[in-house]
């Protein structure tokens, strides 16, 4: 006759025959999980509860701090990159005022010179053997007055457009002196003898021309 079998016996031999048919990796999960979940069970203490909200204070005023940093670097380097263009905008204002102004007295102290080359070329005969002295000193004055006017060319430098019977303009011309009028159909407050020609770089004057301006009617 059979013996009777044990419930609790087989019970346990089933629960130990399965768990040796389990891999450590699983039995490593499964102690994992039961940790987790006895961490996540049951309320915090007051202890644990208040020292939780003094971290959350305290990460919370950290990056309140630091927001407020990062917000004045940033208007720092805002106010450090406009006074940087300001700088460089007046170092290039400065250098092109400089320029012009280098340009405009170079300019200037030449006109002097083109003022005495014209004077000699007005009192020397036009009509000279190209061959005699007094005819190379024109060949050379007017060849000079020539190279003055391509060189002030190059940096924009060109002489006025002033011709005899122009309306005499302030603006651009400075009257040395009144005088009759030339023949009868010249006009009242025109330009009768140009003196010295005027000058002008890009467009702004730098010499006005000299003229003499009519204010009398002809004589006969």
């Amino acid at each position: 006759m059979y013996a009777k079998k044990n419930p609790y016996t087989q019970s346990r031999s089933y629960y130990l025959s399965r768990r040796l048919q389990r891999s450590p990796e699983a039995e490593e999960k499964e102690e994992e999980k039961a940790s987790a979940e006895s961490a996540t069970t049951g309320p915090l203490s007051a202890e644990e509860a208040e020292k939780l909200r003094a971290e959350l204070a305290a990460t919370k005023k950290a990056l309140e701090e630091t927001s407020k940093a990062l917000s004045e670097q940033k208007d720092r380097l805002a106010r450090s990159y406009a006074d940087l263009e300001n700088t460089v905008r007046i170092a290039k204002r400065d250098v092109a005022n400089a320029k012009e102004f280098g340009i405009r007295g170079f300019a200037m102290k030449l006109f002097d010179v083109l003022d005495t080359v014209e004077l000699c070329l007005s009192n020397l005969p036009q009509d000279s053997d190209p061959d005699s002295h007094l005819g190379s000193a024109v060949v050379a004055l007017d060849s000079t007055k020539k190279q003055f006017a391509k060189v002030m060319a190059d940096f924009d430098v060109k002489p006025m457009e002033t011709k005899i019977g122009d309306k005499f303009d302030a603006n651009q011309h400075n009257a040395v002196f009144e005088m009759a009028a030339p023949h009868p159909e010249q006009e009242m407050q025109t330009v009768g003898v140009i003196i010295k020609q005027g000058w002008a770089r890009s467009g702004t004057l730098l010499r006005p021309s000299h003229v003499g301006v009519v204010m009398r009617p002809h004589h006969k």
